[in-house]
């Protein structure tokens, strides 16, 4: 990653960072560029869509201190609004 003079920085969202979207090769790319200054908060192993595709599209990634001490560290989980309003795929 290029030099920055910001030290806090927060990248977030719907990434398509997974499954048939994006390989394991170009994950790795994409971790070896934005280097170990930078905390994935969502794993490949979390599902992050209301789909019954168990894919990890949607990432959080932090560096600097302001945002690795506001967050608890496991309290990120998927907001399933399909099951709570109880909707189904085609609503959602």
């Amino acid at each position: 990653m290029k030099a920055t003079n910001e030290i806090n920085i927060a990248i977030l969202g719907d990434m398509n960072f997974d499954c048939s979207y994006c390989s394991n090769k170009n994950k790795d790319m994409v971790r070896q560029e934005l280097g170990s200054e930078f905390k994935w908060y969502i794993s490949d192993k979390v599902a992050t869509t209301v789909s019954a595709t168990p894919c990890a599209y949607d990432r959080i990634i932090v560096m600097g201190d302001k945002f690795n001490n506001a967050i608890i560290k496991s309290s990120n989980k998927t907001y399933r609004y399909d099951e709570e309003f109880q909707i189904n795929i085609d609503e959602v």
